[in-house]
């Protein structure tokens, strides 16, 4: 019978360090460089606070007549960017019914549902969603810089960005941003 072959005595070569090396913390460096971009990445998408919110018209809601952000100057405007079949956007509605029902019951302003999915509008209701909704056009999710779901956007009376969210917002941030729209 063969014996094993003897471990060699002193330092292991360069090579072999290095190869073990590549196989073990290379992976990992990339794992941290991929969660690094995609963070950085999500940040970048929703709207820059203080940027003028672009201008829209949307004439179809559900329980409102037609909506002109315009018009809506003095006023806080919460726009959400959803749709039923995401987790996340099920799990923000009713922090968004709370927010929507105290700044109506204030006459400070609304919360509004864009869908971006038209399937989504019946939904809503089942979900506890008591505020206005309409399907999104996509030239409007494009010039709000949505690409992910769930985005709200909180405008402020003077028409400018006030706060947004990628991801599902809670009631303490949904809170804070109503607040710095005062």
């Amino acid at each position: 019978m063969s014996s094993p072959p003897a471990e060699p005595d002193g330092p292991t070569p360069p090579l072999q360090l290095l190869r073990r090396w590549s196989r073990t913390i290379l992976p990992w460096i990339f794992v941290a460089v991929g969660v690094a971009w995609i963070a950085s990445s999500l940040q970048q998408r929703a709207m820059p606070r203080g940027e003028p919110a672009p201008p829209f018209v949307v004439e179809q809601w559900r329980d409102l007549g037609p909506f002109e952000l315009e018009a809506q100057r003095g006023k806080i405007v919460v726009l959400n960017f959803w749709a039923s079949w995401c987790p996340p956007c099920r799990a923000e509605a009713p922090v968004l019914a709370r927010a929507h029902a105290r700044l109506e019951e204030e006459g400070a302003g609304q919360v509004l549902g864009l869908a971006v999915d038209p399937r989504s509008l019946p939904a809503a209701d089942g979900l506890g969603m008591r505020y206005p909704h309409a399907v999104a056009p996509r030239e409007l999710t494009e010039r709000y810089g949505v690409e992910m779901l769930p985005t709200t956007i909180v405008v402020g009376p003077d028409g400018r960005v006030v706060r947004s969210f990628v991801g599902a917002v809670d009631d303490e941030d949904m809170d804070e941003a109503i607040a710095g729209a005062r």
